[in-house]
């Protein structure tokens, strides 16, 4: 496209849409003066990243997030937005630059990869969003980028108002949550909530470099995720392994602040794992969507899927194979009960036996303030037989170490692993029996 054309086009954008993003403006800040300036501001900015936009489809709402970027730079730096995740997307893409991170993200519709390079945190927010599951991530991208309202968004996406307003809000909690990061002279430092995922696999030794040395530079500058690591390598020291051919899974509750970790190992004969490695390799790992209901004797009885239940008091963080590698999955399916994750990914095929990890974050409470005094507490977990004909079950609690009085009303024995203290009980148990933990003390 030569000069004159450009100017043309770009000509025919200004008559086109400048009432429109006027409005738009003055929805925005309900005040003529500062509209004008914010359209006239838009509109030269969206001059000079034109040729960058390569579906010209979306030129109407590139330029509403150009104008609303301005909007909450010029007019709204001292005022609470709501949305604390958008302090982060209002960074520069790069040293100079007129557009931030929001400004950029309209699938690839503006080219500038080769600039992210220069900005980690960047790059990091990007991948974040691309993490989302994919209603969650078109939600997001619909309603606080293109500006959509929830009924332009569900009539664009195809979905209702209603799911509308659960993916956006869910997919924006997950974003802010994920954003608080640690920096380290420049250098991106996992957060507490990633590290969950990692510190049994990295107490088991079952862990892949890389993620070993994420998981490392994290424990370094945070003292209670290296508690927690710490103690959970000790503990495995105590845990006997199953014996050949024998259902074995163990269970181990850590207390946090607002919310308690299950750290799941289940040990398990597979009695069709040739058929599943026959299917993981033809798929070369890559699990299909239409196989989320194919069912193999012994080995995940729902299929290639895990079902949630009370998702809102818990969350699926991760599951590992017996390799130490990760399993990718996805959100596939969510009603008022439960939400359903579907596996996409198994890097390498089944062994048999066969060991898989699940870690799972709760809002409940294993350790919980008695009535009867503030500094007494009760300490209390389980774990049942989850399969026909029992097996070998096992429940760990953590406790504070420098609890005092510590007393066990149920339970095999105490486990002294440095920070913490293991309550436990591991014992065969036939189907529907379960085994129990109970304790108190002062902290």
């Amino acid at each position: 496209m030569n000069v004159d054309e450009f100017h043309a086009d770009y000509e025919n954008v200004v008559l086109t849409y400048n009432n429109k993003l006027l409005s738009y403006a003055r929805m925005l800040c309900n005040n003529n003066e500062n509209a004008e300036e914010i359209t006239q501001e838009a509109l030269l900015t969206g001059y000079k990243y034109f040729g960058s936009l390569k579906d010209r489809q979306k030129v109407f709402p590139w330029l509403k997030i150009i104008a609303k970027r301005i909007y909450q730079r010029k007019f709204r730096q001292n005022i609470n937005t709501g949305y604390d995740f958008y302090v982060s997307l209002d960074s520069p893409v790069y040293d100079g630059s007129d557009l931030s991170v929001a400004d950029t993200i309209i699938d690839d519709s503006i080219n500038i990869e080769e600039n992210f390079v220069q900005n980690e945190l960047c790059g990091h927010i990007l991948r974040e969003i691309k993490n989302l599951s994919q209603k969650q991530r078109d939600s997001v991208i619909s309603r606080y980028f293109y500006g959509f309202s929830v009924k332009e968004t569900a009539a664009s996406l195809k979905m209702s108002d209603n799911s509308v307003k659960v993916s956006s809000h869910i997919g924006l909690e997950k974003l802010k949550e994920n954003l608080k990061n640690y920096f380290i002279e420049g250098d991106y430092i996992m957060n507490c909530k990633e590290a969950y995922a990692y510190l049994h696999q990295y107490a088991k030794g079952r862990i892949s470099e890389r993620e070993k040395e994420e998981v490392e530079k994290h424990i370094n500058i945070c003292k209670e995720c290296r508690d927690i690591a710490q103690s959970l390598t000790e503990l495995e020291k105590h845990i006997k392994p199953a014996q050949e051919k024998e259902h074995r899974n163990y269970v181990i509750h850590m207390q946090l602040p607002e919310y308690s970790l299950e750290y799941v190992t289940v040990f398990m004969y597979v009695e069709a794992y040739q058929e599943i490695n026959a299917k993981l390799e033809e798929w070369s790992g890559e699990i299909p969507l239409e196989s989320i209901d194919l069912k193999f004797p012994g080995f995940l009885g729902n299929g290639f899927k895990f079902i949630l239940s009370n998702y809102l008091s818990q969350e699926l963080l991760a599951i590992f194979g017996d390799d130490g590698v990760r399993w990718d999955m996805e959100e596939h399916e969510r009603n008022d009960f439960e939400i359903q994750y579907r596996l996409t990914k198994i890097n390498r095929q089944i062994n048999n036996p066969n060991e898989f990890s699940l870690i799972i974050m709760k809002k409940e409470r294993k350790l919980t303030q008695s009535v009867e005094h503030p500094d007494l507490i009760h300490g209390y977990a389980k774990n049942w037989a989850r399969r026909e004909g029992g097996g070998k079950l096992g429940v760990y609690l953590a406790v504070p170490s420098d609890g005092k009085n510590l007393r066990i009303r149920q339970g095999d024995d105490v486990i002294n692993c440095g920070a913490y203290k293991f309550i436990c009980a591991d014992r065969h148990v036939v189907e529907n029996e379960s085994v129990t933990v109970s304790c108190s003390y002062i902290k």
